[in-house]
């Protein structure tokens, strides 16, 4: 397992799988796609995309998670601001849609 985790592109799609981080994981994507499957977060994550949408599933139950996103044209299928949770999800996208599962 990873303490943490960061990544940044311009103009490329960034994809991860079934990652597992005890801290957190810090996505930026200036001009490109942010997709994950089955990620868990011990802590934090931070996903930024400019120009790009963010999707992905994240391992746990989305009450574990504070939540803050900000989104402008687009649409996102998480609440704006959820406060209480261990752990938090913010999710910054312009241009562009969030869409983030929780699984079991």
């Amino acid at each position: 397992m990873l303490n943490s985790i960061q990544i940044s592109t311009t103009n490329e799609k960034i994809k991860l799988n079934n990652i597992s981080v005890k801290e957190t994981i810090i996505i930026n994507s200036n001009g490109g796609d942010v997709e994950f499957d089955s990620l868990y977060v011990g802590k934090k994550i931070n996903i930024t995309a400019k120009n790009g949408n963010i999707t992905g599933s994240l391992i746990g139950d989305i009450n574990e998670f504070s939540i803050s996103c900000t989104i402008k044209k687009g649409d996102c299928n998480l609440p704006i601001n959820k406060e209480d949770g261990s752990k938090s999800i913010n999710a910054d996208c312009n241009n562009g849609n969030i869409n983030i599962d929780f699984i079991k």
